[in-house]
Parts: C-alpha cells; structure tokens; sequence
C-alpha cells in the first residue's frame, strides 16, 4: 500500500490496472481519505461513509485504520508542486 500511494511504481497486476483507470483512483483516493479522516475521529459525510462501508466488505476495520492511517502520511510528507500553489 505505502509503495502504491508514492511515487514508487509497483508493476503487480493491481498496480498496472490503477494506472490504467483514472476513476478507480478517484475512488479509491476518496476512499483512503475517508479512512484517514475516520481514523483521526472526524465525521465522515455520507459519501465517505459508503466508501468506507465498501472497503469493510473486503478488509477488515484494522486494515481499513491501516490503509488510512499510510495514506494521511503518504499525502501529508509530500511538497505541493508549484502548479497546486
């Protein structure tokens, strides 16, 4: 997960496919938002509670507070570039 959020590319399969769908990684960087702000004890909207709720079919709460807890500091320790100023 912490290689998929940097700017290291993991060439797995699942790596390869997020490339290739814009939209998935919309939804799955909303998604990972959502776990962060869960994490940090904020309330979720009713958009990032679905998320959530998607991602607790598939992994357990632990590794949802996981994968939230390296994405708040995969995007919190990088610089904004010039062009997001």
């Amino acid at each position: 997960m912490r290689e998929q959020l940097s700017d290291a590319r993991a060439e797995t399969r699942a790596a390869r496919r997020l490339r290739q769908s814009p939209a998935a990684n919309t939804l799955i960087g909303a998604a990972l938002h959502a776990a962060a702000r869960r994490e940090q004890g904020l309330e979720l909207t009713e958009l990032e509670q679905l998320l959530v709720g998607a991602m607790g079919t598939v992994l357990a709460e632990e590794e949802i507070t996981e994968f939230g807890r390296i994405y708040q500091e995969e995007t919190s320790s990088r610089t904004p570039s010039p062009a997001g100023r």
